[in-house]
């Protein structure tokens, strides 16, 4: 019985520090995320901060998998603020929503490691500066 006591609380206490970090890795994939896509939409993120908003169990390739929703503020010209998100699915950006101006072709995907490719289920809002 002993035995069980002791395991018990070290088994919940390193399942709550795997969860912690596996939080943490999420984060910083979502933080380059979002730099690299407003880098690519020519709009600079406010603050540096990117805040998990909500998250949701999906399937991933038949598997069970989070899809995590991060949302973020990000600027046109300096002197705006508009929100944005970015939801991740795996190590994957799904659908993001940002300001973006003529020059951008959003069409696309970027993953964690920065490399791109189509999409074609994007929905954006063109935002352009002010006069």
């Amino acid at each position: 019985m002993h035995m069980i006591e002791t395991w018990v609380p070290l088994l919940l206490l390193g399942s709550a520090l795997a969860l912690w970090m596996n939080a943490l890795r999420a984060r910083e994939r979502a933080v380059n995320i979002v730099r690299k896509l407003c880098e690519r939409a020519d709009v600079q993120l406010l603050d540096q901060t990117v805040a998990l908003r909500r998250f949701r169990f999906t399937r991933l390739d038949g598997r069970l998998a989070l899809l995590r929703r991060y949302g973020f503020e990000v600027s046109v010209d300096g002197h705006d603020r508009h929100r944005g998100h970015v939801d991740i699915k795996g190590e994957m950006a799904e659908h993001w929503s940002l300001p973006w101006t003529a020059n951008d072709d959003p069409r696309r995907t970027i993953d964690a490691d920065g490399t791109t490719s189509p999409r074609s289920n994007i929905r954006l809002i063109d935002i352009q500066p002010r006069d």
